[in-house]
């Protein structure tokens, strides 16, 4: 019964451990450390500190053509060039991509946070479906996982992890996924 048991459970641990093993990371400074893998969603989650500069472009929920309700739908964070190596990247394995983008979730506050309470307010009722500014954002969790037959990149933040370096422009060139 023993020998059975054993038997069932390398069945059911083996794949999993060697769908782990499958994915290489891009190799990175330090900063964040990889925590855990969840086999069923194919997520790889990273903690630790990383602080990393870009261009964060956010999309909102627009209320007619010319009119955003104040939802934001998408915060999209484009590291620098001299950024991207501070963040791990799937170079193989399922769906090896290069980071084009980090969604930041929460998205309201990572908007409250580049743009200060009030401009947040006015930027996400405007005119504009699409805003960017230049950040500098600590990120303490960072997740990797396929969503829609596509690797995607996020990272949960906290008050005050994005930082103003610019003002506001509309962004033209807006990544897309799923």
């Amino acid at each position: 019964m023993r020998r059975l048991a054993t038997l069932l459970a390398l069945v059911f641990l083996l794949p999993a451990l060697a769908q782990d093993s499958a994915f290489k990371f891009s190799k990175t400074p330090g900063g964040l450390t990889l925590k855990d893998y969840d086999s069923k969603t194919a997520t790889h989650l990273f903690e630790g500190k990383v602080v990393v500069t870009g261009t964060l472009i956010f999309e909102f929920d627009m209320a007619s053509p010319t009119h955003a309700n104040g939802e934001v739908n998408f915060a999209k964070f484009i590291p620098d060039a001299s950024s991207l190596p501070k963040l791990p990247a799937v170079v193989s394995g399922a769906f090896a991509t290069p980071i084009r983008y980090v969604s930041l979730e929460p998205a309201d506050l990572a908007l409250r946070d580049a743009f200060g309470v009030e401009e947040a307010k006015r930027v996400s009722h405007g005119a504009q479906s699409n805003v960017s500014t230049r950040v500098k954002v600590t990120i303490h969790t960072f997740r990797t996982s396929i969503e829609c037959d596509d690797r995607t990149y996020w990272a949960s933040i906290a008050p005050n992890d994005v930082v103003p370096l610019g003002s506001l422009v509309a962004a033209n060139e807006v990544p897309n996924g799923c």
